[in-house]
């Protein structure tokens, strides 16, 4: 009988380690979701870039006025609708708004002392860098234009 249960035990701690190892070596990816996150409720948000006409928001459309409130700085904008409280070190990131019709681009950015700390550092994968573009209308006062945002999310990794 004594067999038996030493079998059993040692059966029992090898799937716990195995099941601890497998945890401890699998990469959950959160950096992925996070700049999704990120990136749809900059875009889509009401309080964030989106036009918003008083009674819906149109994802996908971009409400110029807002677009450039700080250009070139960090978006009074994006901090607001973003609010992570004081502590934003989990993210940052640099939008780019290109206009189709004359070509005249204006950055601005979020969390803007983290991105230009960490972006040096993507190469090592301690901190990860998602690079994209998205095409959007563009809506300035009455008139609505193609444009395209082009966006480099920074975060670190794990």
């Amino acid at each position: 009988m004594l067999i038996i249960k030493i079998i059993l035990l040692a059966m029992i701690i090898t799937f716990v380690c195995l099941v601890i190892y497998t945890l401890v070596l699998g990469d959950v990816g959160t950096e992925n979701i996070r700049t999704e996150v990120f990136l749809e409720r900059s875009i889509s948000s009401q309080e964030c870039f989106s036009y918003f006409d008083g009674s819906r928001s149109y994802p996908n459309m971009i409400d110029y006025e807002k677009f450039k409130d700080k250009e070139g700085e960090e978006s009074k904008i994006l901090k607001e609708c973003m609010n992570y409280g004081e502590s934003r070190e989990f993210i940052s990131a640099k939008f780019t708004f290109v206009n189709k019709s004359n070509g005249k681009e204006i950055e601005t950015y979020y969390n803007k002392v983290s991105y230009d700390k960490w972006l040096p550092f993507t190469f090592d994968e301690k901190y990860l860098n998602f690079n994209g573009q998205r095409y959007i209308i563009v809506r300035d006062g009455e008139n609505e234009y193609p444009g395209k945002i082009e966006y480099s999310i920074v975060t670190p990794s794990g």
